[in-house]
């Protein structure tokens, strides 16, 4: 064994038998094949970088439309909240941070039906003023 193959042998250790070091002077070796696909290391949902697409099932629903039809149709001061978090779930979804999505997408859920449950409940109110007032003109 030469000092370099020693060298080789020392850093590589006998277990490794895949790697194999090809002179750069001795272009008529093959590079070498290996049995196996090859293994490559995925990353993790939670290591997403700043703009990259996220896969479509794992972005929340933005609850965008509702949030919209809430607010201007009901009690707008919570919509413009549900509004606001339901762009913040586009946000995080493109930040990469899929907690932070899932829950503005929470956040926007509830403060839609919030608005709207507070609407009915003030329709119904006015509803029953002007019937009261109706009814004592008479």
């Amino acid at each position: 064994m030469s000092y370099d193959e020693t060298e080789r042998h020392n850093l590589l250790g006998p277990q490794d038998k895949r790697v194999q070091f090809v002179d750069q002077d001795s272009p008529s070796i093959p590079p070498p094949s290996y049995p196996g696909p090859a293994i490559t290391e995925q990353p993790s949902p939670a290591r997403f970088t700043y703009g990259q697409p996220l896969p479509a099932w794992r972005i929340p629903d933005d609850h965008f439309i509702m949030a919209l039809v809430t607010t201007i149709l009901c009690f707008w001061p919570i919509g413009m909240f549900a509004l606001w978090k339901s762009r913040e779930v586009y946000k995080a979804s493109a930040r990469g941070d899929l907690e932070g999505a899932w829950l503005a997408s929470n956040s926007a859920r509830m403060l839609s039906w919030a608005t709207l449950i507070v609407g009915l409940i003030l329709f119904v109110i006015v509803i029953i003023v002007v019937i009261a007032a109706d009814i004592d003109l008479d």
